[in-house]
Formats: structure tokens, C-alpha cells, sequence
């Protein structure tokens, strides 16, 4: 069952792939679970395509490092072959050969909105959940092949 965040996420890549007049390619969506292992299992049925992606958005961070250990594999490099980006800027992600270019978001924040929400719909089960746009910022490291610091801010959202 796909969550909200997964949802949200699948809505801004098709979104931007509207906006910059670019054709969907289904076949360049799978499903995970935010876990290096269907990072890498995933980024094996991509590379298998007849045309394999040539740049890999991870709904994780864990997945992306899944990812870069299925490309390597194959003996293709990242970014020089095939760029990679991850979500959630966790604490080996500037670490990795190639550093991790990444979505960090306020995972304290989000947290504590959930806390509050579930709170808030406990003393008011018949209210309707809020929502709540925190900020996100592209962390550019190696893995993406950009070599220009850069920093853009973007939202995530929760519902409480």
C-alpha cells in the first residue's frame, strides 16, 4: 500500500515531467520499501531495460546506496554513467564513495507534527486531519555529477 510521502513523491517527478514537456516512462517506476535491498533489486530490473535510466531518484537514502552497489556491479559508475539521489540525507550518506546527493528534510520536525497530530486526534476524533508543509533542501554531493555546491528548497508534507 503506498504511503503518503511515496505518493507525493511519485507526484512531483510526474509533474515535472509534464512541466519540462518530457514523455512518462512507466517502466522507469518500481515499487520498494525504503531498504537497501530492494534498492538494489530494483536497480537491477532498471539496468536490465532495453533502455536503462540514466539517473536513479531513491525514495531513501538506504535505497539509493542499494542502488550504487546494483550499478557498480554491472560495472557501470556512478555518476559518470548513471547519477543517483536519495531522500532523507542520513548520517553515512556524506560518507559514501561517491558522497550521496540527497533531499534532507526535518525529520525532528516531522516527527514531533505526527506526535502532535495523533495527540490532536485523540481529543478530537471527528476533526478532520491537518496538513503541514515543512521545507527540503537538495543536498548536491558527488553521485548526481554536479561539481557546483547547490542548495534548493522544496516542501514535504505531513498530515496530522
Amino acid at each position: 500500500m503506498p504511503t503518503l510521502p511515496a505518493t507525493d513523491r511519485l507526484f512531483g517527478y510526474r509533474s515535472e515531467l509534464s512541466r519540462l514537456g518530457l514523455d512518462q516512462r512507466p517502466e522507469y517506476v518500481v515499487e520498494g520499501d525504503y531498504y537497501h535491498g530492494t534498492g538494489y533489486q530494483r536497480t537491477k530490473q532498471l539496468l536490465a531495460l532495453p533502455e536503462p535510466p540514466d539517473a536513479i531518484v531513491a525514495a531513501s537514502d538506504m535505497m539509493a546506496a542499494g542502488a550504487i552497489v546494483a550499478i557498480e556491479e554491472t560495472g557501470l559508475r556512478v555518476p559518470d554513467d548513471i547519477a543517483v539521489v536519495g531522500f532523507d540525507d542520513a548520517p553515512f550518506a556524506s560518507a559514501m564513495k561517491p558522497a550521496l546527493t540527497t533531499v534532507r528534510q526535518n525529520a525532528l520536525g516531522l516527527g514531533m507534527a505526527a506526535a502532535d497530530g495523533i495527540l490532536t486526534m485523540l481529543d478530537n476524533p471527528g476533526d478532520p486531519p491537518s496538513a503541514i508543509l515543512f521545507p527540503t533542501e537538495l543536498v548536491v554531493r558527488e553521485s548526481c555529477g554536479i561539481d557546483l555546491p547547490l542548495s534548493v528548497a522544496a516542501g514535504a508534507r505531513i498530515a496530522s
